[in-house]
């Protein structure tokens, strides 16, 4: 559940310029400690969390206030609606390539808008007893998310190779406006 706050206020803002709408319907899958509902929450009241971890579950139920809290593994979630965003924040890492873009493919069967955020090279064991936070994509780059995963847009992104903390992407679904991109290299 290790999560960087990089594109957290540039993200927030793109979506609800992009979904101004109150009743927008959002997916957020691997809540984790429920980031993404506190960024949108005073904002849209129809979200939904995706969560795999036992230890998480109470928090998100009780605290964050999503409507409903789903406890599974995203790979084997079963969409009884269609979300308007989906978004899935620090997720994709954990899962192997083919497992992630089976994912992809049925989400955008699913919804207007994927929202994948991700961190570059970023190996990662588990975490307070938690094996679903093992990186199991550590090498991920702006290019190679792209090529893995063609469905996806870069949106915001911040990329250097050469220090510790390599930087971090978020991929949408749809073909971003030049104006809302912003690379930092």
């Amino acid at each position: 559940m290790v999560s960087c706050p990089m594109w957290d206020s540039d993200l927030s803002k793109w979506i609800r310029k992009h979904y101004p709408e109150e009743e927008t319907t959002i997916l957020d899958i691997g809540a984790g400690n429920g980031k993404y509902r506190r960024l949108l929450g005073d904002y849209y009241d129809n979200m939904d969390a995706v969560e795999i971890w036992d230890d998480y579950i109470p928090q998100l139920k009780e605290r964050d206030k999503y409507r409903y809290v789903f406890h599974c593994d995203a790979r084997k979630f079963k969409f009884t609606e269609k979300y308007d965003i989906v978004i899935m924040g620090d997720v994709l890492e954990h899962m192997t390539v083919e497992d992630g873009q089976k994912l992809i493919d049925y989400i955008l069967q699913n919804t207007r808008e994927l929202i994948v955020v991700v961190p570059y090279m970023y190996p990662q064991h588990a975490l307070y007893g938690n094996t679903y936070e093992i990186h199991l994509q550590p090498d991920l780059t702006p290019d190679n998310v792209t090529e893995r995963y063609p469905q996806l847009h870069m949106l915001y992104s911040r990329f250097n190779p050469n220090v510790g903390f390599k930087g971090i992407g978020v991929f949408i679904s749809t073909l971003p406006k030049n104006s809302d991109m912003q690379i930092i290299t």
